[in-house]
């Protein structure tokens, strides 16, 4: 499996502090395992659409990342009008009759970290 190295920067949420980096070994995650919590399968989640909780379009999911162990953790987002491809937490979303919301503007998504590998 191919191992994509990011640096994500570490935000203290009560103190300032300078952002440090660190890198951070991620795995795309093979399409037959189901992803929590949506109860659907990694190839199947590429290719839904992602909106906003107002309901805009925010992008597409690229492809699902994880642990080098296989556990779903977050999905890259293709974003709209944006050459970039954006890592959110699975936490960020949910999933309504089909529909696949996050929980974040579409400036909140230009400032998450940026997916290296392809």
């Amino acid at each position: 499996m191919k191992y994509v190295a990011i640096a994500v920067a570490l935000f203290a949420s009560t103190t300032v502090l300078p952002a440090a980096a660190q890198v951070v070994s991620i795995a795309p995650i093979e399409r037959n395992v189901v992803v929590q919590p949506f109860g659907i399968t990694a190839g199947n989640l590429e290719t839904k659409a992602i909106t906003d909780a107002q309901g805009n379009r925010l992008g597409d999911v690229e492809r699902v990342i994880g642990t080098a162990a296989g556990v779903p953790t977050a999905l890259v987002i293709d974003a709209e009008n944006s050459e970039s491809h954006f890592v959110v937490p699975l936490e960020r979303f949910s999933n309504a009759n089909g529909m696949i919301t996050v929980n974040v503007t579409a400036t909140e998504l230009a400032q998450l970290p940026v997916y290296a590998g392809r």
